[in-house]
């Protein structure tokens, strides 16, 4: 059901069940858009339920959303913790390498 449709069922004889339907499925746009669509008419009752159907839709996204971002900087503390492995990993071998370089240039010396 689309939102103009959800807000033609505003209209007496009013049909709650159907608008209730609509709200339990409609995506956050859709609710928004159903919401200005019945704002210019007074049908309280319907405002009020999808003013708390949107709230709980933006909820249930910003949930999904924390969540995401909660998974994706764990990811990055790994890979952060994994840069600092190499980079220890890269100055021994730098360290290995600077000492070989230093014992066979004093070892040359006359």
């Amino acid at each position: 059901m689309t939102p103009k449709e959800a807000a033609q069922y505003t209209i007496p004889p009013n049909q709650v069940v159907r608008v209730k339907e609509f709200l339990l499925t409609a995506s956050s746009q859709e609710i928004q858009e159903f919401i200005h669509l019945i704002t210019a008419m007074d049908y309280v009752q319907e405002f009020n339920l999808a003013r708390v159907a949107l709230d709980i839709r933006l909820a249930k996204d910003a949930v999904l959303i924390a969540n995401k971002l909660t998974r994706q900087t764990d990811r990055l503390i790994r890979f952060t913790i994994g840069l600092y492995v190499f980079t220890i990993v890269i100055a021994g071998f730098a360290f290995i390498q600077i000492t070989i370089m230093l014992m066979d240039y004093f070892s040359k010396s006359p």
